[in-house]
């Protein structure tokens, strides 16, 4: 199992590809993160992730909801930028999927 802790799936979209802006380079970079996305909220905390099933490799991707995640809904995308350092200080993520895959996250 990947968590043992979720307690529900509150969004899903089959297909996703992450991507992120390079704040000196004004250039979106495809990241190796490619699958499944889910909306999780967990027993414990932290309570609400997204997670992807990272086909590409066997490194998942985890993003914790919170609030200092700022979260934009652009069909076919979802735009975040968030306080960690996964991505970079002001960087932003982008979660590509098909057209209607995130209207249950909008």
């Amino acid at each position: 199992r990947i968590d043992a802790q979720i307690e529900e799936i509150i969004a899903s979209a089959a297909h996703v590809c992450l991507y992120r802006m390079s704040v000196n380079e004004q250039q979106w970079q495809r990241k190796n993160i490619e699958g499944s996305l889910f909306l999780i909220k967990r027993r414990s905390q932290p309570r609400f992730q997204m997670l992807v099933l990272n086909k590409l490799s066997t490194d998942n991707y985890v993003e914790t909801v919170h609030g200092g995640l700022e979260m934009e809904t652009n069909p076919p995308y979802l735009m975040y930028t968030h306080g960690n350092d996964e991505v970079g200080t002001g960087g932003t993520t982008v979660i590509g999927a098909g057209t209607s895959s995130f209207s249950a996250l909008a």
